[in-house]
């Protein structure tokens, strides 16, 4: 098995897809009894192995849908492996919306809680502050059900694992109703958004940029509520997301990979060809994206007051560094939250994601970001490239040994710990 990317493999012994809770709740206790190991697996679209495992990997794709709607509390229960597309046109279908997505919609639900993914707005959190229950299978056998309101302590834990306490089976999630979004796309250059990002992630509901290394622009992402009828995709749209920034790009990213010396060019090429556009859409795709050039990424979520004096950092590195480079560098704004293992806990965050083509190898590129993205505060994504440990976890994550001695209730024969899980909690 393979993930998204391609960067990893591995080879599990027995391949599960229960699509109902007591056959989960069995295997569970089956691989208690004969002392296995179970990794739990959603889309694959991590690129460290969180998921991988030599032993029982349960795949939850089966065991998907909407089970209803509180709609006096405005929440919805959903089973752990639908993905993010059929939640939304669910949801759609009733009138009612997610409050904010991340930039793909591929990923499973309970796969991208667990892992932090999040999507742009500073007065919004990642995907798991939207929570509001988690049920899951814990390494005991036992079916668990923490919520903001019962076991407060449990669900600060639970909502953001890296499946390590277990089997997430049902999450109820905050909604909204149904809304559409404009998006203004912007070609800008990068010093200007550096100087005035405070007032853009204040006037604005959510706010990207992608910053093409080695020149001086960025396409801005602006979206804000609208009231405007959503207009399906036109002509112009489509040239701009499949033909420009898949079809158009990928094919740049393939020449660079041939003859490296081209990629200054290609990077002056990309940046002439940004234009201005706009458009008004549901809310699930207006912020959703088609990612058809595969790719490998580190992101790191840096302290907000720290993101000037790093974006400056990082644009002289590169400039003195990075030669070979095309994909754009991103980034997003996210509120602080409360969530034990969330790289925002605590505080307003930047993310700032760097990608890089996934034919290329480029470990010196990350590695040289990482230092600068760490000597700034940061904290990386769970599910991104990084070359961290459980003793730098320990320090840069307030509530890192809070977290892990819950894990060690919750999971105390260590079912749920690959490889990779050891080296975060040892």
């Amino acid at each position: 098995m393979k993930n998204w990317s391609g960067n990893i493999n591995w080879h599990p012994d027995e391949i599960l897809m229960p699509d109902n809770l007591e056959d989960i709740i069995a295997l569970v206790k089956r691989a208690i009894d004969s002392n296995r190991k179970i990794r739990i697996m959603g889309s694959a679209h991590s690129f460290m192995p969180l998921v991988s495992t030599e032993d029982i990997q349960v795949n939850l794709s089966r065991y998907k849908g909407l089970i209803h709607i509180d709609e006096e509390k405005q929440i919805a229960y959903v089973r752990a492996g639908t993905t993010l597309a059929d939640l939304s046109t669910l949801l759609d279908e009733k009138g009612y919306a997610l409050e904010n997505m991340g930039d793909i919609s591929s990923q499973s639900l309970a796969g991208a809680i667990s892992t932090g993914t999040h999507g742009t707005g500073i007065k919004m959190g990642n995907i798991s502050t939207q929570l509001e229950s988690v049920q899951f299978v814990n390494g005991n056998g036992d079916l668990v059900y923490c919520s903001r309101e019962d076991k407060e302590d449990l669900f600060k834990a639970a909502a953001l694992s890296l499946g390590s306490l277990g089997i997430i089976t049902e999450l109820g999630i905050r909604i909204v109703p149904a809304f559409n979004l404009s998006l203004q796309l912007r070609k800008q250059r990068i010093i200007d958004v550096i100087r005035d990002y405070k007032s853009i992630i204040k006037e604005n509901r959510g706010f990207e940029y992608y910053w093409i290394p080695n020149t001086d622009y960025v396409m801005g992402k602006y979206w804000n509520k609208s009231e405007a009828a959503a207009k399906g995709s036109t002509l112009g749209t489509y040239f701009q997301e499949m033909v420009l920034e898949n079809y158009a790009f990928g094919a740049l990213c393939r020449l660079s990979s041939f003859f490296p010396s081209s990629s200054l060019s290609i990077n002056k090429l990309c940046a002439l060809l940004l234009e201005d556009k706009f458009s008004v859409q549901k809310s699930f795709q207006s912020l959703t994206s088609k990612r058809l050039v595969k790719f490998n990424e580190m992101e790191y979520a840096l302290p907000l007051d720290q993101f000037s004096a790093a974006m400056k950092a990082v644009r002289y590195w590169i400039g003195d560094h990075n030669k070979e480079i095309v994909f754009p560098l991103e980034c997003r704004f996210v509120q602080g939250d409360d969530l034990y293992l969330s790289p925002a806990f605590g505080r307003n965050t930047v993310y700032i994601a760097a990608h890089v083509y996934h034919r290329k190898s480029a470990p010196w590129y990350f590695k040289g970001l990482e230092g600068i993205f760490r000597s700034f505060g940061g904290r990386p994504h769970w599910g991104k490239i990084h070359g961290l440990d459980s003793d730098i976890f320990s320090e840069i994550y307030p509530m890192y040994n809070y977290f892990s001695n819950i894990r060690q209730v919750q999971d105390p024969q260590r079912l749920f710990i690959n490889d990779h899980l050891a080296s975060i909690f040892p």
